[in-house]
Parts: C-alpha cells; structure tokens; sequence
C-alpha cells in the first residue's frame, strides 16, 4: 500500500496506490496487478494484470522480492508504504501489516542557543532548543535530558513537541547552578524520540467470510536520536578582581589620570576661572 502525497484527503483514507502478488486458486498462478484506489475504496488497474507472476521469492531468505513503476504517480519526491499479507485458510482469515516505511527517510537535527552554556555557581539560564525535520512528515517529538551534572538543577518546558508540516518546533530549558556547583565543563545529552501518528483505518481489503473491510492499525516507525550539549562552570570572581577591574576601566593608564574626576575637576576649575573674569569686570565697571 502507497501513500504518494501524504494527504489523508485522497485515494482511500489516505492510500493512494496498491501493489499486490495474489495466489489464484483457480489458475495455481501467482497473479501481480498494480492498483490506484479512489476515495470509496474502489480500485483499478494501472497496468495489466500479470497471470503468471514469477521469480519474485527468495526461498533461502524467506523474502519476497517486490517493485513499483512511480511514472503512473508523477514521480512523486517523498512517499510512505507498507507491506501486509493476508490469507483464508480453513475458513480462517487473517490479515497482518507492519509500519510504516518512509521514502526517502525523514531527516531530523537538534541544535541549541547557546551551543555551550557557560554558567557561575548561584547562576539560572535559559536554553533554547530548535527541532528541525524534514517538512510535511509532522512528527512527534519526546524530549529528555540524559547525565544531568551534579549541582545543576533541571527545569523543562513542553517536553512532548508536536512538529508542524513545516518542519519547526521549539522549547526552553532551564538550568539553576546551585551556589556549590564544582567547577569545570562537563557533557550531557539530550535525547529526542521521534515518532509519528499511528494510523488507523478500514483495509481496503475485504473479508470473504463476512464481506466487510477489516479495521487495519499500521503502526509508525519510531527513531532515536541524541545531541550532547557542552557546559562550564566558572568559579566566582573573587572581589579584588571585580575591583581591579573597576580601576582598569575607569583609569587611563595613557596618563596616569583618573578619566572621570579629572573631567568633573576640568569642569569646575573653568567654571571658577569664568566667575573669577566676570566679578573682576563688573568691579571696574562700579569704579570707572
């Protein structure tokens, strides 16, 4: 079964296209046909139906050897199938199927901002974590974190991500240093599973012993992945330093003057030389 688009809208509840190598009982052939489904569920053939289909199973592996012409579905870039088989045995009839198989594979990254985290004992950050897919797969995403340092306090936000068909989705982390945080840089990881929506459908495939559609459950494949992450812990910046730093900044080293107080000095001592000049005219002007 081929779902061409990934549009629920179309074919039979989303399957667009059928492959089938089916035993006729009455010929004792193996027959192959190629199928497109309609929205209720009817099909027809998109190529001739193949009697006498061989050279298809592999005995020593137990495989079967299947392929499809993608011209009748315009090439279509991306598409996911699945494979199933069915039988009526003895008036027993059973029907079973296996996850979904995307094609070409889904592709998925993690990253964070910051990429390293530097942090002091007593200090809380955010980190921003991007989700990037592959567009039009609207995966879930479950998000962990894995060796969590000692002294580092953890908080999450939404942890079971839903992506967007266009491929982006973003949460916040929150690490709280405690004030005793050892120094030093360490690794932790975090971990994202990656899944996608079950589907559950009727089969297109109709039971003989009852002539209804069997409800059909195909399961998702489920991928993981995990992004390290690079974190440092500074020892505090003793008090002399944050002085010497003070000085440094407000001295100018050029002159050997302090900046500020010799422009604040400047300032005044003009302002007095202009007060002294216009008391000592307006005194000769009393007198003249």
């Amino acid at each position: 079964m081929i779902d061409s688009d990934f549009n629920n809208d179309t074919g039979y509840q989303g399957i667009d296209y059928q492959v089938e190598i089916k035993w006729n009982d009455t010929s004792k052939k193996w027959n192959r046909s190629f199928n497109e489904f309609s929205t209720n569920g009817h099909s027809r053939n998109i190529t001739d139906i193949i009697d006498n289909h061989q050279n298809f199973l592999n005995k020593r592996s137990g495989s079967v050897i299947m392929d499809v012409d993608l011209k009748p579905m315009l090439f279509p870039d991306r598409y996911r199938l699945f494979f199933y088989a069915y039988s009526l045995s003895d008036g027993s009839y059973l029907l079973d199927a296996v996850r979904w198989v995307y094609v070409p594979p889904p592709e998925f990254s993690v990253s964070t901002k910051p990429e390293i985290l530097v942090m002091l004992p007593g200090e809380k950050k955010n980190v921003d974590v991007f989700i990037n897919s592959t567009t039009g797969f609207q995966p879930i995403v479950s998000l962990n974190v894995e060796n969590i340092p000692k002294g580092i306090n953890l908080t999450t936000g939404d942890t079971i991500i839903p992506v967007p068909p266009y491929g982006f989705a973003t949460t916040t982390l929150t690490l709280n240093a405690e004030e005793t945080a050892p120094a030093g840089s360490r690794t932790f990881f975090i971990l994202a599973n990656i899944s996608f929506l079950n589907s559950t459908f009727y089969s297109p495939i109709v039971n003989p012993e009852t002539h209804k559609n069997p409800i059909l459950k195909i399961n998702s494949e489920s991928i993981m992945k995990r992004f390290p992450m690079v974190m440092t812990i500074t020892d505090p910046v003793p008090l002399s330093d944050i002085v010497k730093t003070w000085l440094t900044e407000w001295f100018n080293p050029l002159t050997g003057t302090w900046t500020t107080l010799t422009t604040i000095a400047t300032g005044i001592l003009g302002w007095r030389i202009w007060k002294r000049q216009s008391k000592r005219r307006n005194t000769k002007n009393r007198s003249g």
